[in-house]
């Protein structure tokens, strides 16, 4: 996992903290390295918003994308019931994992994207 430096990590945490959370979770592969781009803010403030990227060897299957983007949530000491909105691809095994993510997340909305 990519790790930021803990000034900006506690800017992000302060500025999420006690609000709405939406993600918007991507994947791509640069030099042969998979990530998981996930993309966050509150829905109070939807201009301002974060990107994390989260670094994983297997993308592409609902079970590791689930326990990296409940650790990014975690690290930013988001609760259960704050998570509110997601958007994800529309391929199954994102679509699996946003089901997931709701036995944790239980007020959690997907929404999958339309374009490609």
């Amino acid at each position: 996992m990519l790790k930021l430096g803990e000034a900006e990590l506690q800017r992000i945490i302060n500025a999420v903290d006690g609000k709405t959370i939406f993600h918007v979770v991507d994947e791509n592969t640069l030099s042969g390295t998979q990530y998981l781009n996930i993309l966050f803010g509150s829905l109070q403030t939807p201009h301002a918003s974060y990107l994390y990227n989260y670094q994983s060897s297997s993308c592409r299957q609902s079970d590791s994308i689930v326990p990296a983007l409940d650790d990014v949530l975690r690290s930013l000491g988001t609760i259960p019931n704050s998570c509110h909105l997601s958007l994800i691809d529309v391929v199954g095994y994102m679509v699996a994992a946003s089901i997931i993510m709701k036995f944790f997340y239980p007020k959690l909305i997907h929404f999958t994207c339309i374009a490609e």
